[in-house]
């Protein structure tokens, strides 16, 4: 069984992977921006794989029977980019959403900023 994390490098994201990490799981996918400081958020854990939130296709990176646990989006409170905050909180989320089908899981984790988007 393979998880799907995205928003995996961020505080609460790679807290899951470490929580499955000590549940013995390894087959772990991380959807997220790349930044270094985010990659230090997984220092000492284990994944199979790092897909950057750009290149992000679910209909080409997901299988059926993944297990996705969707936390990626803007968390920023001051940002007022009304577009960028649209397409990464609402269009990303909608995506994943529709693709859904045949997918063992998938758990949305919604912010403020993609109810009020």
């Amino acid at each position: 069984m393979r998880y799907v994390v995205t928003g995996g490098l961020g505080f609460i994201g790679s807290n899951v992977v470490r929580m499955l990490n000590a549940r013995g799981t390894t087959d772990i996918v991380i959807v997220d921006r790349y930044t270094q400081a985010k990659r230090d958020n997984l220092l000492e854990t284990s994944i199979s794989d790092f897909i950057d939130r750009a290149e992000f296709d679910p209909t080409k990176h997901l299988q059926g029977g993944d297990i996705v646990i969707h936390l990626g989006a803007k968390s920023s409170t001051v940002l007022d980019d009304f577009a960028t905050i649209h397409r990464d909180n609402v269009q990303s989320s909608a995506r994943l959403f529709e693709f859904q089908t045949g997918l063992r899981l998938v758990s949305f984790c919604l912010r403020p900023w993609t109810l009020l988007s």
